[in-house]
């Protein structure tokens, strides 16, 4: 059960997904992949008030902020994935490019992780630097993007623990890890 007080409280949309662990030959786990559970999240993320704590197990795994949502099937190791700015490209990118022109650099900062394009042909980089009208990404594309394609900050969030915050279901506090 929700309420609209605390529905206009989440700010962002987030991605839910799950780790799915597979065996190699040897019978030990590969790297996990993360499926795509549930979209159109509704979220609130704010910075932790303390980094990690040390408790009768020794430290605890770092935890950089706290997410607030509605019930939801939501477990330690899942990941939150949120988009908190967007632009497009203001004009076609040849694969390569390190210079990306787009429609605004509103609310883009040097050291985030953006992605380019859509669907399949998403791809990831660090931008460097921000422009006037431009950002300038770490690496070169893989391959171009046409005129109007998304350029979005992507953040990542790794959950550590979720607790129901108010009880019987009311709303979701979790701890998580940026990655």
């Amino acid at each position: 059960m929700t309420d609209a007080i605390f529905r206009e409280l989440l700010t962002e949309m987030a991605t839910l997904a799950r780790p799915r662990v597979e065996l190699d030959a040897e019978g030990g786990p590969r790297t996990p992949t993360y499926d795509e559970v549930a979209t159109g999240v509704a979220v609130r993320i704010a910075p932790a008030a303390t980094a990690s704590e040390d408790d009768l197990l020794g430290r605890t795994e770092e935890v950089t902020h706290v997410a607030y949502l509605e019930p939801i099937d939501l477990r330690p190791s899942d990941r939150l994935v949120t988009h908190p700015v967007a632009t497009t490209l203001a004009e076609d990118v040849e694969a390569g490019a390190m210079t990306l022109p787009v429609a605004s650099v509103a609310g883009f900062l040097d050291g985030q992780s953006v992605e380019i394009g859509s669907g399949g042909g998403v791809e990831e980089r660090v931008v460097v630097t921000v422009g006037s009208d431009e950002l300038s990404v770490a690496d070169g594309l893989d391959a171009g993007h046409g005129e109007g394609a998304p350029v979005r900050v992507v953040r990542r969030f790794e959950v550590i623990a979720v607790e129901d915050e108010a009880g019987m279901g009311h709303h979701l506090r979790a701890a998580v890890r940026e990655l």
